[in-house]
């Protein structure tokens, strides 16, 4: 997903700022949709995860994931000559049976890494290597239980419904967003943060 009008963010602290918004208004700068679509993706996500977590308790999203039958597997890789980078997939079914997650250990390390930089003290649990990888895994989860069409339309209200649901899931103060326009800058080179 890109951005449907042009950002300029200088700081860390913006960025924040504008991911930390309710999710139908994050989501409405990087979506075309209609409101009322971006609404009801918002409302499934989190009522899949407010679900999710009241049959789980405090469960990590982890051993939800292995609950399912669904195998986590943490592996370094890249597409189209490290152009394109993702933090994570979830397929549906695996050469090796089954559904798989898979975390892009190497992305997942090297944001981490960048923001342990340019995050302050307070901000920095949010952005650990752990915290992504949990983010990651939460919203994979929800591609798992929620498999729609393949329509452009319907892909693009999954994926918002999965950030709904991994930010619902892991308590995360702004939209998962945040990581992809971050990791998108650390793909391209770019270690500022104007996006």
């Amino acid at each position: 997903m890109k951005f449907t009008s042009t950002q300029d963010f200088t700081s860390l602290t913006e960025l924040l700022k504008f991911y930390g918004d309710a999710d139908e208004i994050v989501f409405k700068s990087h979506s075309s949709l209609n409101e009322a679509d971006i609404a009801e993706a918002c409302h499934n996500g989190r009522w899949t995860a407010n679900r999710l977590r009241l049959r789980n308790g405090s469960k990590g999203v982890e051993d939800i994931v292995i609950g399912y039958g669904c195998r986590v597997v943490h592996e370094a890789w890249q597409v189209a000559d490290g152009k394109i980078v993702f933090l994570g997939e979830c397929l549906l079914h695996h050469k090796d049976g089954g559904a798989v997650i898979r975390v892009n250990s190497d992305a997942t390390k090297s944001l981490a890494e960048l923001m342990a930089q340019w995050a302050d003290e307070t901000e920095r649990r949010w952005f650990s290597e752990e915290k992504i990888v949990e983010v990651v895994i939460a919203h994979e989860l929800f591609h798992l239980l929620d498999h729609h069409s393949e329509s452009r339309t319907a892909s693009t209200l999954v994926e918002l419904a999965a950030h709904a649901f991994a930010r619902a899931m892991t308590e995360l103060p702004f939209s998962p967003l945040l990581f992809n326009a971050l990791l998108v800058r650390l793909a391209t080179g770019k270690r500022t943060l104007i996006l």
